[in-house]
């Protein structure tokens, strides 16, 4: 990648450019098969980048027509966090396929968690179940994201009456995400999120089983059957006004 272009990226989203080739895989050869597979079919450049004020691990990003990049939150080492890069790398594959993304209608930088949650229940489980497909150790991958969410559910919400449409929104969409997800692994470990939404969220439980139905019954197999899945859990949700499909 160009240096005058590696400048830009750091300058706009202060970040500080990171030479993957210098990660070490030898904890994560699986990982490492699954992105040198589908890197080759890539027509455009990726470059990683350290941003420690980064709200996720980790985070693809585009500059469209020119190259692709990665943020990080800190220099990858462990095995889980290097199944995160091969994660990433997944939704270039996809994003390259021509698959849709979501993203605020107005460019309101509020409703840019809101997107990537509803992009996340279709998308995530499409990469993890390639991922674990491709021998990748997603349950060490998905026993962190127990670690890290579980509590926001347990904690950060009030009772349903009082959850607001946007609260809403979060939990049925991360519901959605973790039901197909632990079908993946065939519930290889209690499902935790399941189990506090059967006690605290019943109704948004129920609305996500019945998606996810929804879901194999169109498929995913394709970037129109995606598209018109997000479509429909927009407008479920009741973000048509905030949240467009691109």
């Amino acid at each position: 990648m160009q240096t005058e272009l590696i400048k830009h990226i750091e300058n706009e989203f202060q970040a500080t450019y990171y030479d993957i080739t210098t990660l070490d895989f030898s904890e994560n050869k699986a990982a490492l098969k699954y992105i040198n597979k589908g890197i080759v079919g890539l027509s455009e450049p990726v470059a990683f980048f350290i941003k420690p004020d980064l709200g996720a691990n980790m985070r693809s990003m585009e500059i469209q027509g020119c190259c692709h990049f990665i943020l990080m939150k800190q220099n990858p080492h462990t095995s889980r966090e290097l199944t995160e890069v091969a994660h990433e790398f997944g939704h270039l594959f996809y994003a390259e396929k021509g698959y849709p993304y979501v993203k605020p209608a107005n460019e309101d930088f509020a409703n840019a968690g809101r997107a990537t949650i509803i992009s996340n229940a279709i998308m995530d489980p499409m990469i993890n179940r390639d991922l674990y497909n491709s021998g990748v150790d997603i349950v060490e991958y998905m026993q962190d994201a127990i670690k890290i969410q579980v509590p926001d559910i347990m904690f950060g919400y009030p009772e349903y009456n009082r959850l607001n449409k946007y609260q809403k929104n979060h939990i049925k969409c991360l519901l959605i995400e973790k039901i197909q997800e632990w079908d993946i692994i065939k519930n290889a470990i209690p499902n935790m999120f399941v189990e506090i939404a059967d006690k605290k969220y019943k109704k948004l439980l129920m609305e996500s089983r019945t998606f996810v139905k929804k879901i194999r019954a169109i498929g995913t197999n394709n970037p129109e059957k995606c598209r018109k899945l997000l479509n429909m859990l927009i407008i479920e949700n009741n973000m048509e006004n905030e949240i467009i499909v691109v």
